[in-house]
């Protein structure tokens, strides 16, 4: 199940994609409080190289390229097998039922607020569940993401690092600790 937000013109960045059920059980991410508390695999977060940015979404349709992300767990795209993305069935999520509220204080009407208030040129806000493959084309674990489509150009690392925490801190007081955001723009190839 996708969950998208009305984007704010009728154009469309990306066709929806049509996405199934898993065919197999496979590990998802359901954490209750944020990953790796002890911070051993967290390090500073810089600002990705444009080759991380370009490849960062490796196996995504379209391949966008990242912006930011709220998350501070370590990646590191030159280093050992890369794990293709590919977009999976959101299946039971908690983030569902909190998504649909429409008064001031639901989860949607806060997130639109914030890139209101923040001067943020989205195009779509949507909820995919994205799945790793290994090279044997194996789904080896999965995780939610709250993915905020940019026009091309609009917005960059510092900023948009600093509008990904705040769509986490968001999701948190609503009682969702194990979605992250990611802001992306498509790629112009």
């Amino acid at each position: 199940m996708l969950i998208s937000v009305d984007m704010a013109t009728d154009e469309t960045l990306e066709p929806p994609i049509p996405v199934s059920e898993p065919r197999a059980p496979v590990r998802t991410v359901g954490r209750q409080r944020p990953a790796d508390p002890a911070g051993e695999n967290q390090i500073p977060i810089l600002e990705p190289s444009d080759a991380d940015s370009s490849t960062y979404y490796l196996g995504l349709p379209h391949q966008p390229l990242l912006v930011a992300r709220s998350s501070s767990q370590r990646w590191d795209g030159q280093q050992g097998p890369r794990l293709q993305k590919v977009m999976c069935s959101l299946g039971e999520h908690p983030l569902i039922q909190a998504w649909k509220g429409e008064d001031p204080t639901s989860l949607k009407a806060q997130i639109k607020c914030l890139l209101r208030k923040k001067g943020v040129c989205w195009r779509a806000v949507s909820v995919y569940r994205i799945g790793f493959k290994n090279d044997s084309n194996k789904l080896v674990r999965t995780e939610v993401i709250l993915f905020i489509t940019i026009r091309y150009g609009t917005l960059f690392w510092h900023r948009g690092r600093s509008v990904a925490l705040q769509c986490k801190k968001i999701l948190e007081n609503h009682g969702i600790h194990d979605v992250e955001c990611e802001i992306k723009q498509p790629n112009r190839r």
